[in-house]
Formats: structure tokens, C-alpha cells, sequence
């Protein structure tokens, strides 16, 4: 018997690209606090976790995920709406990585995601964004620099620092 398959709509992060993430940050995983927002199976956070995070934040809404990411030791999972979980949560991470399904993209979703992460993210924390690689997505909100960009088939993983 197969596992099922993710819907169209959900692209889950290959293990190339979750390889290529966690070499990327590991000079910062060491204690750092991580919100996995769009958790799905949550791989991400599972991966930090192992590199060394003191804690991991998954956020994730869909209920068919919720019991997968309830057996990752050492994390805690939200079961609320992404945007809900950032206005209510009121801490703020080293590390935030959101992996939104591909359909959701568009100016304003962009600007939306972008809006309630920055409040959430400590200052030299990275947010880390996976994306549609068609999609432009230009933030021009002070505070945020782009650290480095990587295309994974029809992915695009985007690297910001907070700065101030």
C-alpha cells in the first residue's frame, strides 16, 4: 500500500531543498527559537530540531496533519490559522519558515504573510519563505534584507535578515 499523495495544491519541501535550508542556517540553529508556519508534516521544524533548536513552533490548521506533527518530540504544535496564531502569539523567533500551498500566492497574500511575520521576528532573525519560483516576491519593508534565493524545480526558497 502507497502513501497518499499531497494534493496538487501542496508541494512539500524535498529533502534537496530542506538539505540546502538547513546548511544554510545551521551556524544559527544552535538554541535558536523557530516558528514553522504552513507546517504540514513538518519536516522543517523537525530538521532544526535536530540541528539543535531549543524550540520549534509549528503552525498548521489542516486537521489530517495535526496528529503527524503531535508525535515530533521536543515540538509544539498550534492548530490555528497562520495569520490568527502571529497577531495572538505575541513572542518572537530567530527563525521563521513559511511554506504556504502554491494557489494562495498574489500581491496581497504576499504583503499579508510579510506584514504579520515581521512583528514575530527578532532582530538579525532570518525569514525564510518557500514560493511559487514564478512568483516576484519584492518586500519593501524596512527592516528586511535578502540574504540569498534558491530555486528547487518549481520552488523558490527566499532568505530575508531582519535588520532593525
Amino acid at each position: 500500500m502507497s502513501a497518499p499523495r499531497a494534493a496538487p495544491e501542496i508541494r512539500p519541501l524535498t529533502s534537496i531543498a530542506l538539505k540546502s535550508c538547513l546548511d544554510t542556517l545551521r551556524p544559527r540553529l544552535a538554541e535558536a527559537s523557530v516558528c514553522d508556519l504552513f507546517a504540514g508534516a513538518g519536516r522543517f521544524g523537525e530538521g532544526c530540531l535536530k540541528e539543535g533548536a531549543a524550540r520549534v513552533v509549528f503552525v498548521e490548521k489542516d486537521a489530517r496533519q495535526i496528529g503527524a506533527l503531535k508525535k515530533i518530540q521536543s515540538g509544539t504544535v498550534v492548530a490555528e490559522d497562520v495569520f490568527q496564531y502571529l497577531v495572538q502569539c505575541g513572542e518572537e523567533f530567530d527563525i521563521v519558515f513559511a511554506d504556504p500551498p502554491f494557489p494562495v500566492w498574489n500581491e496581497t497574500f504576499a504583503a499579508q504573510l510579510s506584514g504579520s511575520v515581521l512583528p514575530r521576528l527578532a532582530v538579525g532573525g532570518i525569514f525564510l519563505v518557500k514560493m511559487p519560483k514564478r512568483v516576484l516576491f519584492s518586500l519593501a519593508i524596512p527592516g528586511l534584507k535578502i540574504m540569498k534565493s534558491s530555486e528547487f524545480g518549481e520552488s523558490k526558497l527566499s532568505y530575508w535578515e531582519r535588520v532593525s
